[in-house]
């Protein structure tokens, strides 16, 4: 009995032993670094997280950011040498992409913010040349010139032709266009308030 009972302790052994060899072996996943936003205290040199949402740092006061507003206007002179169906429809449309970056260096918070416009005009397709207008108003808040912040916008644009059967959502999902034509248009430096920034497009459909 007793080297029936040493036996079996000794196989229960065994099996504790290789079971806890099977697992040591389990590798165990490996965690992704987790993103943190904050600031770093200049002074103590120690990082304080903060929300993803707002960057605050109590040292630094509070970027007051500034209204740019005005219109842009685009003039779309189309040259139509395909040939479409009777009652065709030419659209244009103008897409402004905008942003507000604050020079970090400056003793405020960072500031950023950026902006999209789209506006779409239309006429009809008659004749061998057409004139295709597109207004964009626009109001962004921007970061104040103390800040000297780089606050850019480009322009690009989209003409295209259409059945005269075909939808606007249809149209969105870019089906039914006999015709397209699309390009840049321009860039630069956010205006001043109040300024009317124009522009003329040729464009050949």
């Amino acid at each position: 009995m007793r080297i029936l009972k040493f036996a079996a302790i000794a196989v229960a052994g065994f099996a504790l032993a290789a079971g806890a060899a099977a697992y040591a072996q389990i590798p165990e996943p490996i965690s992704k670094p987790e993103k943190a936003y904050g600031y770093v205290d200049l002074k103590t040199g120690i990082f304080h997280k903060t929300t993803p949402d707002v960057v605050a740092n109590p040292e630094l006061p509070p970027v007051t950011p500034v209204v740019a507003n005005g219109f842009f206007q685009f003039v779309f002179d189309v040259s139509i040498v395909s040939t479409f169906p009777s009652g065709t429809v030419i659209y244009c449309e103008g897409i402004i992409e905008a942003s507000s970056l604050s020079d970090t260096s400056t003793a405020y918070l960072p500031y950023a913010s950026d902006y999209s416009e789209i506006g779409v005009g239309h006429v009809a397709a008659s004749g061998k040349t057409v004139t295709c207008d597109v207004n964009i108003p626009y109001s962004w808040e921007v970061a104040p010139a103390s800040l000297k912040p780089f606050n850019s916008y480009s322009a690009s644009y989209t003409v295209f032709a259409i059945l005269p059967s075909t939808s606007t959502s249809v149209v969105l999902g870019n089906e039914g266009i006999l015709r397209e034509s699309s390009s840049s248009l321009i860039s630069g430096v956010i205006p001043t308030s109040g300024t009317v920034t124009k522009k003329t497009v040729n464009v050949t459909l």
